[in-house]
């Protein structure tokens, strides 16, 4: 899901205003906070993989 959609869905006026909420209460971006998500799911996979 885009950030144009989750920021529509979730009452903000436009993306750039959700970003900086979320860089004020997370203190990290909202792609930053994806991109080490997607990173942990594909080491979990790495991880599972290895042991099965």
């Amino acid at each position: 899901m885009t950030i144009e959609r989750i920021a529509s869905k979730t009452g903000f006026a436009d993306p750039e205003r959700m970003r900086r909420a979320f860089l004020r209460i997370f203190g990290e971006s909202p792609q930053s906070i994806k991109r080490a998500s997607r990173a942990r799911r594909v080491a979990e996979s790495a991880s599972y993989a290895a042991s099965t």
